[in-house]
């Protein structure tokens, strides 16, 4: 009996197991390193210091050309104080969100083997933003500088094509789906916008957001409307965070 059991114990185990999974043909979705171009800052770390300065920051830029599937290493460009410099990547992560990611510099035949760097830091996924952080070595003939390196991708909202047109009076509600608008409800406006012609004035109006729902990274965000527009075709447009503007949509008003 306690053979039994112990059976049973080891095939749970295994279950939860990725590698017994592929084993019984049950294949997990890999969720990839997002690359890309990464825009922010290297702020200078002073030797003795732990924490960055924020007198010194330079801007960074760092892009990560993307590899096929099953190649270890990948090539990235990394551009600071005006140059350019490749660099092999490579990433382990989770599957899901987070990422180790490790670079060094490209020695190849045309670049000088006494300057060199290596960055060894963390990449973390969101809906609205993917972001990397970590330490950049540089060991310039053997003159070591160190920059905390804080950069990100970030996504503008979108809305999705409705399923018919969108044909209300002024004084409705109506839903919207859209992707990349983020969690909170709070950071975003809905712009109403028609263009001035020979007989009317623009016109612009802020949307009132009645409610906003999620699901596998759709939501759904139901919009009131004032009575009293004049009859025609709108644009609506998503503003996130002030900055970040989405594709705009028609909808008429009858």
């Amino acid at each position: 009996m306690l053979r039994f059991f112990s059976l049973i114990l080891l095939f749970f185990s295994l279950t939860a197991c990725s590698t017994f999974n592929t084993m019984i043909g049950i294949e997990e979705e890999i969720v990839d390193f997002p690359p890309g171009e990464y825009i922010g800052t290297a702020k200078l770390v002073k030797l003795g210091e732990d924490k960055p300065s924020d007198l010194i920051i330079e801007k960074v830029k760092l892009n990560f050309i993307p590899k096929e599937p099953g190649i270890t290493d990948g090539v990235g460009v990394l551009t600071m104080n005006d140059e350019s410099q490749r660099f092999y990547w490579r990433t382990e992560g989770n599957n899901t969100d987070t990422w180790n990611v490790l670079f060094t510099k490209d020695n190849n035949l045309y670049s000088s083997i006494n300057n060199t760097f290596k960055f060894d830091g963390v990449v973390t996924s969101s809906e609205t933003e993917n972001k990397i952080e970590g330490r950049l070595y540089f060991d310039y003939d053997s003159s070591i500088t160190q920059y905390f390196i804080n950069a990100s991708q970030f996504f503008k909202p979108k809305i999705l094509p409705p399923k018919a047109a969108i044909a209300i009076k002024g004084g409705d509600s109506f839903d919207i789906q859209a992707e990349k608008v983020g969690e909170d409800q709070e950071e975003l406006e809905a712009i109403l916008s028609k263009g001035a012609t020979e007989k009317e004035a623009a016109v612009t109006k802020t949307l009132e957001i009645k409610q906003m729902t999620s699901d596998k990274g759709v939501s759904t965000i139901t919009l009131a409307t004032e009575k009293g527009l004049s009859k025609g075709d709108y644009s609506l447009q998503i503003i996130r965070s002030k900055e970040y503007k989405s594709n705009g949509i028609i909808v008429t008003f009858n």
